[in-house]
């Protein structure tokens, strides 16, 4: 039923990585058949992610038991979502994909690298369709090879196996966790792409074994003590005093059943044709002859499939069959109108063991909060924050000192401060013209207040740009800007600027190019322009063997100074288009030069009138950016000075160094030598929630 590939990162650890380092060992990882025979077993079904503020991505489903723990679907924010809500990551043993896309696997590349960093060399097992290899393939790029992982394809086709010799989870310590393929009905086999196939997951815990009466194999002469054992073990033996056979059923109690819990994720209302048509369940429905001979008994169904699949009324017959199962909607609107289950919840359980307490659980459930609700648990949580929000506001109002700029060629402008007054390039500036808003200012991975980089330029009608891309982007600009907002601001994107290849910079990426993707469908427009290092391209070039991401690169190399300056020079010189590219590696051929033009014309529409990139000291292929906004003419005709700024990835001095970053006094002398108006540090340790220098009165900004 499936193809298993054993797969590990064996190259040279990834440059692009700020985890740690220490390698780990492979070992053998133990799957073997293996049936419960304690009644005080824990094991349940959990819901994590669904129905979140933002409606970015689709949830999760943990299946705990007490020693193993797998996880269906790793959407964006998963992490940020375990942190908040105190759920521990590192016993993660399989995650099981029901399909490979942005919203099933848009958190996967950070959980991998969390139980990288928190495991013991024992790699992650990660199921799904066959396209699952191209993904983790992709992932070689930024992804060192200590966070191993096994894939195994998904690759049968016909009906549900149930035996143990061929079931996908038979190998599994406390469950069987057999799959189904769906794929859109009336589509030639053929013609099915990979990206087509959805994975069905029964999940079977194994039947506990009814209790042994020792009371009652004595009364039937059982003298010899293995013969308790081989009843037990399903055998039938002889009586040591009478002359009889004695049954396992003559001194057992009756077996606690195995739950059963269906996972469904049905894209689209071609797949729930064949959903309906697949003879692969007939075993599990209610009113099947076969179900009285297997005696299979469905307790819990989870829907992951959108409101247009599951609300519909065949969708709906096919439910009835599983008359006797609690139907969970997970990936289902609330707002829209469904009587044949239950909403799901955040934290939503449904018990499996013990048995006596099968049946849904909300006693984990969080209650709505409001603002103040979140606030007051924070200043619980860091009572300073109160004290240190009161300084950085009272910090803000006060002027910077004027200083000299020395940090490089493109930033050597006369300073623009006045020891009095704001920046002349902000005199009489409207609101509607800048906001920049940080979306994540931590580092490495989410933390439960603040999520990982982004920075949005908010442009109003002119557009926008996103500086960084980290997981949960997408997230935050639906907190920020509600979920229209946060459409209308992709849907304006200019270009996307990547610094470098961690992947707590860059997670977020594909996420953000599919939506845009999918909200312009149908409209006339350019692909994005997405900027980076070279090993992001590789990156995302594989990614697109998954699903389109209708984007274009463009090396961060081929806009640093000098690159623009020879592009310049070049553009003038072919006035009559004939293009003669000798002078910069990174604009020596057309495609490059092409984009250029492009990236300029996108950059002046949105008014700025230079992107420039320029090497930083941290990971290969590290970059700043500087940002220069075109002048502008105020409503009197006076001349006003564009707007600059820049970002830098050069902290705790010893840490800082081994990982080539810069403590927080020394990002604030760059600033201050580039005669900085305001200097806002937004990367830096999530083990510090806010950070002041008092000796020098500067400001370390956190996020949202």
């Amino acid at each position: 039923m499936v193809k298993t590939k054993e797969f590990k990162f064996n190259e040279a650890r990834a440059k692009g990585t700020d985890r740690s380092s220490k390698p780990t060992v492979m070992k053998k990882f133990p799957l073997k058949h293996h049936t419960a025979n304690s009644t005080n077993t824990t094991a349940y079904i959990q819901i994590l992610g669904v129905g979140m503020d933002t409606h970015d991505t689709m949830p999760s489903i943990l299946l705990f038991f007490d020693r193993q723990r797998f996880i269906f679907n790793a959407g964006g924010g998963l992490q940020r979502f375990c942190a908040e809500h105190k759920i521990k990551l590192s016993k993660i043993d399989h995650i099981c994909l029901s399909r490979v896309c942005s919203e099933t696997v848009g958190g996967l590349p950070g959980l991998l690298l969390t139980l990288a960093g928190m495991g013991d060399g024992v790699p992650v097992n990660i199921w799904g369709p066959s396209n699952l290899n191209i993904l983790v393939d992709a992932m070689k790029c930024f992804i060192p090879h200590h966070s191993m992982v096994h894939t195994n394809l998904v690759s049968h086709t016909g009906p549900l196996q149930i035996d143990s010799s061929a079931a996908v989870a038979s190998k599994f310590k406390d469950v069987k966790i057999s799959a189904i393929l769906l794929q859109p009905n009336g589509v030639k086999a053929s013609d099915v792409k990979p990206s087509d196939v959805s994975v069905i997951y029964v999940c079977e815990l194994h039947e506990i074994k009814g209790k042994f009466y020792k009371e009652k194999a004595d009364a039937l002469g059982i003298t010899v003590k293995t013969k308790y054992k081989e009843l037990t073990q399903g055998k039938s033996v002889k009586s040591d005093l009478l002359d009889i056979t004695v049954h396992p059923n003559d001194v057992m109690g009756a077996p606690v059943p195995c739950p059963i819990v269906i996972i469904v994720d049905c894209p689209t209302s071609s797949h729930a044709l064949e959903l309906i048509s697949t003879q692969s369940l007939n075993d599990y429905y209610s009113d099947s002859s076969n179900q009285s001979q297997s005696g299979k008994i469905v307790n819990c169904v989870i829907h992951l499939g959108p409101a247009s699949v599951v609300n519909s009324s065949h969708y709906k017959k096919w439910m009835k069959k599983f008359s006797s199962a609690q139907h969970v909607m997970a990936g289902h609107d609330p707002t829209s109108k469904l009587c044949d289950g239950i909403f799901a919840e955040n934290l939503l359980k449904f018990i499996l063991r013990p048995h006596a307490h099968l049946g849904l659980d909300r006693s984990n459930v969080p209650s709505p909060q409001a603002a103040s609700a979140v606030i007051d648990e924070l200043l619980l949580e860091s009572p300073d924050i109160a004290d240190a929000a009161q300084h950085v506001s009272q910090l803000w109002q006060k002027p910077a000192e004027r200083k000299e700029c020395a940090i490089s060629k493109v930033m050597t402008d006369k300073p623009i401060l006045d020891e009095n007054s704001v920046p002349s390039c902000l005199e009489n500036i409207r609101r509607d013209e800048l906001e920049v808003t940080f979306l994540g200012t931590g580092s490495s991975q989410p933390s439960k207040y603040r999520n990982v980089t982004a920075i949005y330029f908010n442009l109003f009608s002119n557009g926008s740009l996103l500086l960084d891309c980290g997981e949960g982007t997408l997230a935050q600009l639906k907190r920020r800007y509600g979920m229209e907002g946060a459409e209308s601001a992709v849907r304006n994107l200019a270009c996307i600027w990547i610094s470098h290849i961690h992947a707590d910079h860059h997670v977020g990426l594909v996420r953000i190019l599919t939506l845009r993707r999918d909200l312009l469908k149908g409209v006339s427009h350019d692909p994005l322009i997405v900027l980076g290092p070279s090993q992001l391209k590789r990156f995302l070039d594989a990614y697109q063997r998954l699903e389109d991401l209708d984007m274009q690169f463009l090396d961060n190399k081929a806009t640093t100074l000098f690159s623009w300056e020879t592009f310049e020079l070049d553009n003038e010189s072919n006035k009559n288009n004939e293009l003669v590219l000798e002078r910069d590696e990174d604009v020596k051929n057309v495609e490059t030069f092409a984009l250029l033009n492009r990236l300029k014309k996108v950059l002046n529409e949105a008014g700025i009138e230079r992107l420039i990139s320029f090497p930083v000291v941290h990971c290969p292929e590290s970059f700043g950016v500087v940002l220069k906004a075109a002048d502008r003419i105020n409503s009197i005709g006076k001349a006003i000075p564009g707007w600059k700024v820049a970002t830098f990835e050069d902290g705790m001095a010893g840490e800082a160094i081994a990982k080539n970053h810069s403590t927080t006094k020394e990002a604030i002398e760059v600033g201050n030598s580039a005669a900085a108006y305001r200097v806002i540090l937004t990367h830096f340790s999530q083990r510090t929630e806010m950070l002041i220098d008092n000796s020098d009165d500067h400001v370390v900004e956190a996020d949202l």
